[in-house]
């Protein structure tokens, strides 16, 4: 009897540790929210259309956007700029707090509405410039970027 109940004590004891190990997930540690937009957002995209107050823009088929993820927020740099461009050369963008998967906020503190799949990037945003002796105020307006995932 006594070797029956020593299995029996082994074999739930055994049962105990399977479940205590299995139901330890990776929800516990799981990345905040704002940090999984941004891997989302993470490579090298390239203007496909730009449009700006509604008119198709030249001089864009150069224009590549290169985001890298780094935490909670994202930085980017621009190359094949035309001369007439609501971007700086580089930055960062950051999810907005309450709605991280469809707002970011550029360090300029300009709002991009957003959305992102694993081949597409769409960015729509009214660009003013607040800056002395910044960008002129030519590229103020509603502008929609539409980018490829190289």
């Amino acid at each position: 009897m006594k070797s029956n109940i020593g299995k029996i004590t082994s074999f739930l004891a055994f049962v105990s540790m399977a479940a205590l190990i299995f139901n330890c997930s990776d929800d516990d540690h799981e990345e905040p929210v704002a940090a999984q937009h941004v891997k989302k957002l993470a490579g090298e995209w390239k203007a496909e259309t730009v449009t700006f107050d509604g008119a198709v823009q030249e001089g864009y088929a150069d224009f590549t956007l290169r985001v890298t993820a780094s935490g909670e927020k994202a930085l980017y740099v621009v190359t094949g700029s035309p001369e007439r461009t609501p971007w700086l050369l580089s930055g960062t963008l950051t999810p907005d707090k309450d709605n991280p998967e469809e707002q970011l906020v550029r360090e300029d503190e300009v709002n991009i509405p957003y959305t992102v799949s694993s081949t597409e990037l769409i960015m729509e945003f009214a660009y003013i410039d607040v800056t002395t002796g910044g960008r002129s105020k030519s590229v103020e307006g509603d502008w929609k970027f539409t980018f490829r995932k190289k």
